[in-house]
């Protein structure tokens, strides 16, 4: 058996070392992207609306303040509520991706009730009652 000299014997520990700290740079940085990747998947949309009326011998619909819209998903089983503001606007954000049933409550009654896809990039939905 050849014996190593001691200084060659400290560069291929070296050489081993940075190896095995290269492996682990790499394998940080590849669950780091798959995280972001797994995250990236999970983004959420926002929906936005106007909710209006007509009234007769009125022309243009008028903005309805105050009134609660409501979206659930069945898929998640998540009910979420908004009040809509002075000009009838309404805006639920970080909604996952899906088909959603949306309804509008006024007064106590239902007075709307519809469906919407949200996708990823949100959407706006404007509701006529």
């Amino acid at each position: 058996m050849q014996r190593v000299p001691s200084g060659q014997n400290r560069d291929s520990q070296r050489c081993v070392s940075t190896l095995l700290a290269g492996r682990q740079v790499r394998n940080t940085l590849c669950l780091t992207f798959l995280m972001f990747l797994f995250v990236g998947t999970a983004v959420a949309g926002n929906l936005t609306g106007t909710v209006t009326s007509t009234s007769k011998g009125v022309a243009k619909p008028a903005p309805v303040a105050s009134v609660f819209v409501s979206v659930y998903q069945a898929n998640t089983k998540r009910k979420t509520v908004t009040r809509t503001n002075s000009s009838g606007a309404y805006q639920f954000k970080n909604l996952a991706k899906g088909t959603y049933m949306i309804h509008v409550e006024k007064d106590g009654k239902q007075v709307y009730q519809g469906k919407v896809e949200v996708p990823d990039s949100g959407t706006t939905f404007d509701i006529m009652i």
